[in-house]
């Protein structure tokens, strides 16, 4: 009876998955088929769309997964560009979202202006040469201005990621010490979960009260050839081309004054 209740009295492991991507960035599926597949193809317990540089994604996602009364529940998330690389930003409480972050401000800014709203900062791919990712000095300089980052990526089973896996484990075990996270940076809906994060309890405040103690672990492989492959052509019609021509677009309405005004409608 004893060890009967032991093991009752063992906490839950939940799952998360705060980094994936919309056909509202560069993804190549809908909020909701990601969305569905995430209720009926996963555990997942908590999940973020983290679309590039708009909260559009995570604030429909919210919407949808409280309509449709899913099983898991949806954190307020998107993966800003900083001048020094990308960074994914959260806010577990809505209350605390300010409106969109502007593209390109120095990462610091960024940082301070989430910390400062009780939002959460994580490093996605960190030290890779393959896509914008935060480098070494840029996560030494926010330690040492004492704005740390809330966390780093040290599973993203992207090829991106893999490149510098290795070196972002080694520098954040010597040196860093972030709490660890795993995301799969999932740009297609069977993706998501390939990587994720592991975390005493299953709702969306144990998780963000685990990456605030640094009790998370990263969990996850490598995407194969072929899991590469299978998006490719699509991902990078997206990446390369849309979402640039989006984001111009933006940078040219900041110029002429009305980026303010839509910034606040998206």
């Amino acid at each position: 009876m004893e060890q009967q209740h032991q093991q009752s009295a063992k906490p839950r492991i939940g799952k998360a998955d705060l980094h994936m991507h919309t056909t509202l960035s560069d993804g190549i599926h809908t909020v909701e088929k990601v969305l569905e597949y995430v209720q009926h193809e996963t555990d997942l317990d908590v999940i973020a769309v983290t679309d590039h540089d708009n909260f559009k994604g995570g604030l429909m996602a919210r919407e949808i997964a409280a309509r449709r009364n899913y099983r898991f529940e949806v954190v307020l998330g998107a993966e800003i560009t900083t001048r020094q690389g990308h960074l994914l930003c959260y806010f577990f409480d809505d209350r605390c979202y300010r409106g969109n972050y502007k593209m390109y401000k120095l990462v610091e800014e960024v940082v301070h202006d989430v910390l400062d709203a009780g939002g959460l900062c994580v490093a996605p791919h960190a030290l890779s040469w393959l896509t914008l990712s935060l480098g070494e000095g840029s996560i030494n300089k926010l330690l040492e201005l004492k704005l740390p980052l809330s966390a780093i990526e040290t599973m993203n089973p992207s090829i991106a990621a893999r490149v510098s896996n290795k070196k972002v484990r080694q520098m954040n075990r010597e040196l860093w010490h972030l709490p660890e996270v795993g995301n799969s940076d999932s740009h297609a809906a069977h993706l998501v979960g390939s990587s994720y994060t592991a975390f005493a309890g299953h709702t969306a405040a144990e998780l963000e009260q685990a990456m605030r103690d640094g009790t998370t672990a990263a969990m996850g492989e490598f995407w194969n050839v072929r899991q590469h492959t299978d998006i490719a052509a699509a991902n990078l019609v997206r990446s390369w081309l849309l979402l640039p021509a989006s984001h111009v677009k933006r940078g040219v309405n900041n110029m002429l004054g009305r980026g303010e005004e839509q910034e606040k409608r998206r």
